[in-house]
């Protein structure tokens, strides 16, 4: 395989002398997982294809045989779908009327599949087991009693069982007999084909499935909802876990999985790791970049305060807030705004927000090739190629950013320029696809997830006046009316702190944070984890499991004043050794900027009902309605409009 990618990559004439050559080479390749590109099938067809009419001709051959091959596959499918409608009316599974009747979905997942002509023992055993299971599926979650249910398995475990004796109900003898009898047929055809016996593991494999079946069965009807210990899946298992899944968009938009937060563990991303620990978040570096996250919070009280100096104005915020965490970010990295007012080059800015509004389309989207491999094959949804056409373009301009900075003669405080004076010295630690990648983490995991804390925080208060009276006068006693509240001011602000650890618990950031991938086998509370599992950890339920907290659903700030923060069960940031490693700046921008509107404005509820607190769909769990508030600037506001904005 590696001697055939690298022929075709470099256009080695012996794969390229026939159309049919080229044509099993390129499906060989594509099979085995090989990503070549289509270009030379354009030659072939300028090669064979010509513009006379001899070209035309064998064209039009082309296609009556292709119309040809189409009729006689579809035929084949035919002959093969009457044939499993038969077996099931033999094997009496229409009989259970508690069961789907799924053949023909079954039937054509397995065409999907396994599609050439003479493939069709493949497509039927498929078909069949597909049929089997739906129908088992069935008869675990509503067709069967318990005696039922246990005397299947018993009767698979068994296997050669005696289906007039052993079985206790005619269900339970429908089900194991068409079982048996197709296990047993699967197992015939492999021997043939394979020639050795592998109906042993067929029956293993099946067995496997109703005992999950049952355990399910009985969870639902116990009403228990199954946990595991999370605890254990970030200490003794934390390196085992500590990879991370492939993905379409971490494949073409993360430089194929090399970014911080795609990257799978090992030495690259350690030294990912040393170098956002040391060049970015650090606690020097988010100094330095202060006074950038004071003025754009000014930016914000300044919006605000427009029509809201005389009396209660209404205004949205969920934009508001977004802007905010984009200009951050973008001022940190190369000190340019691209939302608001002061832009300095209106077409790069109407850039920039456009290729932000195509990635969050791929915002929280399930890519069902992901996990049926061959959809992929013919770009089911158009996907991939939506995904490398914004890939293209955001790396274009992260590039652009790149070396703009680079060609200036004086250096600027931002981090491209911080990385591009590292990259003289340590060229293969500072690349410039390194870069990018870092730029790209902070747009993706530093913006939005900042952006609705913030709203899902104000919109708790509102709903909660005396929580949010309580943050108010705290910040009076700690702070006063006469200087806008700062950073450092927010360790002496207990209560704020504790506000915006129940919004993350109650509305974390990212629900079901970034996807684990286990890179070797391991066990976890006696479950066998198997290398290649995909863990997904639900922190919103963990956050509100009433066995973990008092009064789980209801926004308590206090709480966390009462020692109930322990870490192990507050985990919005993640665990582990793959944390979110921007949690600090992170807990700056929501402090500063939530902090500041409470102490600026008197806060109310657009009418007397409380605020929609439905969550939307997305990687970040968005509010379903957007947040609208009534303000009326506080007197600190007046100082804070007497001060030019650009002389922070």
């Amino acid at each position: 395989m590696t001697f055939a990618n690298r022929y075709w990559l470099q256009c080695e004439e012996d794969i390229f002398l026939d159309t049919a050559t080229c044509a099993m080479a390129f499906r060989i390749l594509r099979v085995n997982g090989y990503d070549v590109p289509s270009d030379p099938f354009t030659r072939l067809s300028e090669d064979h294809f010509s513009s006379s009419h001899e070209g035309y001709v064998h064209d039009i051959d082309f296609l009556k045989l292709a119309v040809e091959d189409f009729n006689i596959c579809q035929s084949i499918h035919c002959e093969e779908l009457k044939h499993l409608k038969r077996w099931v009316i033999e094997s009496r599974l229409d009989k259970l009327k508690f069961a789907r009747q799924k053949q023909a979905y079954c039937y054509l997942s397995g065409a999907a599949t396994f599609f050439s002509p003479e493939l069709s023992d493949a497509r039927i055993s498929w078909a069949k087991n597909g049929v089997l299971g739906t129908v088992i599926d069935d008869f675990f979650d509503i067709g069967g009693s318990k005696e039922e249910l246990v005397n299947l398995i018993q009767l698979v475990e068994k296997w050669d069982a005696n289906v007039s004796s052993d079985c206790c109900s005619e269900n339970a003898e429908i089900i194991f007999s068409a079982l048996h009898s197709t296990v047993c047929d699967i197992g015939d055809k492999a021997f043939k084909w394979q020639g050795r016996n592998v109906t042993s593991h067929i029956i293993d494999s099946w067995l496997n499935l109703p005992k999950s079946m049952l355990m399910e069965a009985d969870w639902v009807r116990d009403k228990y909802i199954p946990t595991m210990n999370f605890e254990e899946c970030f200490t003794k298992n934390d390196i085992v876990l500590a990879n991370r899944p492939r993905s379409l968009v971490g494949e073409h938009l993360a430089y194929n999985h090399t970014t911080m937060a795609t990257s799978p563990y090992g030495d690259h991303w350690r030294n990912l790791r040393r170098i956002g620990a040391l060049e970015i978040f650090s606690t020097n570096r988010l100094n330095m970049f202060l006074g950038i996250r004071k003025d754009e919070v000014k930016h914000l009280l300044w919006k605000l305060s427009r029509n809201s100096c005389q009396g209660f104005a209404k205004v949205e915020l969920k934009s508001m807030f977004s802007e905010l965490t984009f200009n951050i970010i973008m001022r940190m990295v190369a000190g340019k705004r691209y939302y608001g007012e002061d832009l300095k080059d209106e077409e790069e800015a109407r850039k920039f927000r456009r290729l932000v509004k195509e990635m969050a389309a791929f915002g929280g989207v399930s890519n069902p090739a992901e996990f049926v491999p061959v959809l992929r094959w013919i770009d089911h949804g158009g996907m991939e190629k939506k995904v490398k056409g914004v890939s293209k373009r955001m790396d274009a301009f992260l590039q652009g950013l790149i070396d703009k900075q680079r060609s200036k003669d004086e250096e600027e405080n931002t981090m491209i320029d911080h990385m591009l004076s590292l990259q003289k010295s340590q060229p293969e630690y500072y690349s410039d696809q390194i870069i990018k990648g870092f730029i790209l983490v902070l747009l993706l995991a530093g913006t939005d997830t900042s952006a609705v804390t913030l709203e899902w925080a104000m919109a708790n208060l509102l709903n909660h006046p005396d929580e949010l009276q309580k943050a108010r006068v705290e910040m009076d006693h700690q702070i006063g009316q006469e200087k806008l509240m700062d950073e450092p001011d927010v360790s002496e602000l207990h209560y704020l702190q504790s506000v915006i650890s129940e919004t993350l618990r109650l509305y974390p950031a990212a629900p079901l944070l970034v996807p684990h991938m286990a890179s070797d086998d391991c066990t976890i509370e006696g479950y066998d984890i198997p290398r290649d599992t995909m863990l997904l950890v639900n922190a919103w339920a963990i956050h509100r499991d009433p066995k973990l907290w008092d009064d789980a659903t209801s926004f308590k700030p206090e709480r966390f004043e009462n020692g109930e923060s322990d870490a192990h069960k507050l985990m919005h940031f993640g665990l582990g050794r793959r944390a979110c490693p921007g949690a600090g700046l992170a807990q700056r921008t929501v402090s500063l900027t939530l902090g500041s509107l409470i102490q600026c404005f008197e806060w109310e509820r657009v009418t007397k009902e409380e605020v929609d607190m439905t969550e939307g769909i997305g990687v970040t769990m968005p509010k379903v309605v957007p947040l609208e508030a009534m303000c009326k600037a506080r007197p600190i506001m007046h100082k804070v409009l007497s001060e030019s904005l650009h002389d922070v």
